[in-house]
């Protein structure tokens, strides 16, 4: 089993603790991340961090080094309100009321 982390963010600032509030990474600059942006929400989901962002980004960032990794969609301007992570699923809710979900392999499933 995996062990469980608790995720905190300021505009590109992530923090991380684990089950003992130990903190892993605390707080550290997010290496590449679009500078013109801010995280919004975060959630852990298939072994990547998956951060939702202030200008609709949807970025897939790996666990140990919080380095973006993969953009898995961007929409302009639709700020990403709430990530979770359900089963297979990645569901993003939007600010304007959008909800996207993605699989297990990023295809987009419903929009």
């Amino acid at each position: 089993a995996s062990e469980s982390r608790l995720f905190g963010f300021v505009r590109n600032q992530i923090s991380v603790w684990n089950s003992d509030l130990d903190p892993l990474h605390s707080p550290e600059f997010v290496p590449n991340f679009p500078e013109d942006d801010a995280v919004y929400d975060l959630t852990e989901w298939r072994g990547w961090l998956t951060c939702g962002t202030e200008s609709g980004r949807i970025l897939l960032l790996e666990l140990d080094s919080l380095r973006v990794c993969r953009t898995l969609a961007a929409f302009d301007g639709d700020t990403v309100h709430q990530l979770h992570s359900w089963n297979r699923f990645l569901i993003a809710e939007f600010h304007v009321g959008h909800v996207r979900i993605w699989d297990e392999q990023c295809n987009l499933r419903h929009e």
